[in-house]
């Protein structure tokens, strides 16, 4: 899985907000977005691996 969210670029598009690690506020929403697509990466996987 964690090879299908490197291939979906999650990391990059993060990153590429260029958030700011002494806004608390702006990095508990960009952690949040990061486990929010964690987990819709890892539903498509699991989905996959039943069919």
């Amino acid at each position: 899985m964690e090879g299908r969210i490197v291939e979906a670029e999650v990391f990059d598009k993060l990153l590429a907000e260029q958030v700011d690690p002494n806004n608390s506020v702006e990095l508990r929403e960009t952690i949040s977005l990061f486990i929010d697509e964690i987990w819709l990466e890892a539903k498509k996987v699991h989905i996959e691996s039943i069919l």
